[in-house]
């Protein structure tokens, strides 16, 4: 059975007031759980393709070091495995190719030969085992959360499974609260750029959604004008047909009365 709580977790989380309050309640929980974690958040800026700040626990103040880290300087495999995953494809399979990655193959676990190019981003340099895992919306990771233990094999595949459901709680509330952040990238230096451009989908999403609506209605205004149009057209049609009947009947009753009124006439006589 899984030590994690998910109702718990989901309780701490959806009480968090603030991005940072979420990552202190996140990381504080994991560790918890297990004593032997040390766990740590690096937030991603895609603009700069670069990793900007990294949140761990020390005991129970939250620690936030500002780094500048290139994606392309971390595990290569690691990067292409999260953060680089289309390299080779077209832009417009992204969304699929990353729902995919993270579906089939959630977490990284380095060997130890690349451990140094990690050493920035965990929260102890004195490690045994370790895992990655990212934190993600729909389209781009917004954080590689890092968890590393002194016991080896500390990250067994039913670990890892169970953290899985948890991991994708909280990147879910992460991208809520960056949502409710909005446009303020410039001036809290804590939220990354994927604020910014989560609220630009938002965003966009809710003015093609009005637009569509507006098209809509003018074509159902447009459509009920037309049926509007037909039916009075049907109905002059009809009152213009009964109307060419009625002439008829009174026009062959004419002919009729004329005939027998010709029918009548006496024969003229010959001279």
């Amino acid at each position: 059975m899984s030590k994690f709580d998910l109702r718990d977790i989901s309780e701490r989380l959806t009480g968090s007031r603030d991005t940072e309050a979420l990552v202190y309640e996140f990381l504080g929980y994991l560790q918890a759980v297990h004593s032997d974690w040390r766990a740590s958040l690096a937030f991603y800026e895609v603009s700069r393709d670069a990793l900007v700040s990294v949140y761990h626990r020390a005991g129970q103040r939250l620690v936030r070091r500002d780094i500048d880290l290139p994606v392309d300087e971390l595990p290569a495999r690691l990067v292409r495995k999260f953060f680089h995953p289309s390299a080779f494809f077209n832009h417009a399979e992204r969304r699929n190719l990353l729902t995919h990655v993270f579906g089939t193959s959630p977490a990284y676990e380095p060997d130890p030969l690349e451990a140094p190019g990690l050493t920035a981003l965990t929260a102890t340099d004195f490690w045994q085992a370790c895992v990655c895992l990212p934190m993600a919306d729909a389209e781009d990771v917004l954080a590689l959360l890092v968890i590393v233990s002194e016991k080896r094999g500390a990250f067994g595949g039913k670990t890892v499974s169970d953290l899985i459901p948890v991991k994708s709680m909280a990147a879910l509330a992460l991208a809520q609260h960056l949502h409710r952040a909005g446009r303020a990238r410039s001036s809290d230096p804590a939220m990354p750029a994927a604020a910014a451009e989560f609220q630009d989908r938002i965003q966009q999403l809710h003015e093609r959604s009005e637009k569509l609506e507006a098209e809509n209605q003018t074509k159902a205004q447009q459509l009920e004008a037309l049926t509007q149009e037909i039916e009075q057209l049907d109905k002059s049609s009809t009152e213009y047909q009964h109307e060419l009947d009625r002439v008829k009947t009174a026009l062959f009753a004419l002919e009729e009365q004329d005939w027998a009124a010709t029918g009548h006439l006496p024969t003229p006589t010959p001279n």
